[in-house]
């Protein structure tokens, strides 16, 4: 154990130690989020409650909405299995992910034979992007972050084939594209005309056709996928069909989201947000890398500049367009802004005049700080931030829920009350239920003698005051956010007299 931390390892505990601190530091500070992490809680709490591991589960019915073949949701039952129903299963295997795509970049590095500051630079870049570890990233248990460690061991195991031509690795992209598939559908795929280009520049193009380890491949990843999707429509007719108006044809062909966007908008969002601090560098990184004397830096440079311009000129292409869509390229865009930083650092240390090795060590390093400083605090800043105002309607009965699956409040017997869609605060409930706590979601207008219950949207408050005798018990109050009440309908006579829409 000892050897281990010695000072050839040193930086790489260093390092690891920091991309950890935004992939773990910061799992439950936002509660649960309403729309597709929430959905995902839901089906997976629906798995590990009627064990059916072939049909995702909504509200008791077979979810047609989230179509995704089931990995993730899979992973995140274990996890209930494991440590209990919370939040914390919801989101580890996103976390896991993240830390499998770091471990996987720093691998592959060295394996190529480049300096392992390629690897550990390209991983602290990694974490210092708010558009991977943000929003439907890392901070939240979705799909896209474990879509990119699949897709990224996929696309780099391929890489390493081609270099070395060990069989091996094209069977484990075959294996780690099963998985990308089984994660998030078609998307899976998405960066394999960018292989495929890569293969046809590096003239292994006809040598890779003539392997019959290439359709055996082929065949096992047919077989695999074809499996599950064949066996889940068979016992969920229909689901197909949907699939393909979901996930294939309809999202491509058709704006799902109304989002109106241009062509341009994941080169914006890259350029305004999401990779903001490192696209300049990544831009530098390809002209540096295409220069470079070093042949495994240029085949590289080549590769991850065709993976990242091809797919992000597909789903430039798509009329569904979403700011995460982009995130698998974030590995690769990663890769190029670390050979900018290695190429202008290795000339920082060539330049210096001093004969002294520490100070040729001393301007690199401080040159790197430089330039991370920033983005890490800035990345760990925003992540870190408690709930955004404009969503304190939709979420605040989220974190009392949360503090009661916790022990810190007590919602024995209280009656949820909230209008529209809530799958976001059914999970909770369901958590609770699930720890033999009496919680439960109500329409607010259907209400009997002796309720309690907790309301925070304006409209359900205004309507509980003006159409039942209430009794105000106490006021929920997180971080000055005093906008959830809780109320106690104290008579049926008085509940029963109501308009119309009570009755």
């Amino acid at each position: 154990m000892s050897s281990f931390f010695n000072k050839n390892n040193a930086i790489y505990i260093i390092v690891f130690l920091l991309a950890l601190i935004p992939i773990f530091g910061f799992m439950d500070v936002l509660s649960i989020r309403i729309w597709d992490e929430a959905r995902n809680a839901n089906n997976a709490f629906e798995m590990y409650k009627n064990g059916n591991y072939l049909v995702s589960y909504f509200n008791g019915e077979p979810d047609m909405w989230n179509t995704k073949p089931p990995f993730l949701i899979w992973c995140q039952v274990f996890w209930m299995k494991t440590i209990g129903v919370s939040i914390y299963a919801i989101r580890l295997p996103t976390a896991l992910a993240a830390l499998g795509t770091i471990t996987m970049i720093i691998l592959f590095c060295n394996k190529i034979g480049l300096k392992k500051w390629f690897g550990l630079l390209a991983v602290l870049v990694l974490v210092s992007s708010y558009g991977y570890m943000g929003y439907h990233g890392v901070l939240n248990g979705d799909f896209d972050v474990m879509l990119t460690f699949f897709t990224t061991t996929a696309t780099l195991s391929y890489f390493i084939f081609l270099e070395i031509k060990n069989i091996k690795y094209l069977y484990l992209f075959f294996g780690a594209l099963v998985l990308a598939v089984l994660t998030k559908s078609i998307a899976g795929l998405l960066l394999l005309p960018g292989l495929f280009l890569y293969t046809l520049i590096k003239k292994d193009l006809i040598n890779v056709l003539k392997l019959k380890h290439l359709y055996i491949g082929i065949m096992g990843f047919v077989v695999i996928v074809g499996a599950y999707y064949l066996g889940r429509d068979s016992i969920n007719p229909g689901y197909l069909k949907y699939v393909l108006d979901n996930e294939l044809l309809g999202r491509y062909n058709e704006d799902q989201h109304n989002s109106s966007q241009d062509f341009w908008f994941y080169l914006k969002a890259l350029k305004a947000y999401r990779f903001n601090w490192w696209y300049i560098y990544a831009i530098l990184g390809v002209i540096l890398g295409l220069f470079s004397k070093k042949k495994q830096v240029k085949n590289l440079t080549i590769c991850a500049t065709l993976l990242s311009v091809s797919f992000l000129l597909i789903i430039s292409l798509s009329k569904t367009k979403l700011s995460w869509y982009d995130l698998p390229t974030f590995p690769f865009l990663a890769l190029l802004t670390s050979i900018f930083l290695v190429q202008v650092a290795s000339l920082l240390g060539k330049a210096s005049t001093t004969k002294s090795k520490v100070t040729k060590i001393l301007f690199p390093i401080a040159f790197i700080t430089l330039l991370l400083y920033r983005p890490y605090v800035e990345t760990i800043n925003s992540i870190s931030k408690k709930e955004s105002v404009a969503y304190i309607e939709t979420h605040m009965i989220s974190y009392f829920l949360r503090d009661a699956l916790r022990g810190k409040q007590n919602a024995e017997d209280v009656v949820v009350l909230y209008d529209g869609y809530a799958p976001h605060i059914r999970f909770y409930v369901n958590a609770l239920q699930d720890k033999g706590i009496h919680v439960d979601i109500k329409n607010y207008k259907y209400l009997k003698e002796g309720d309690v219950v907790i309301a925070n949207q304006w409209h359900v408050q205004d309507y509980l005051e003006k159409n039942y005798p209430l009794k105000g018990i106490r006021a929920y109050d997180e971080e000055n956010y005093n906008k959830l009440k809780k109320y106690k309908i104290v008579t049926w006579e008085t509940a029963q007299n109501k308009p119309k829409a009570n009755q």
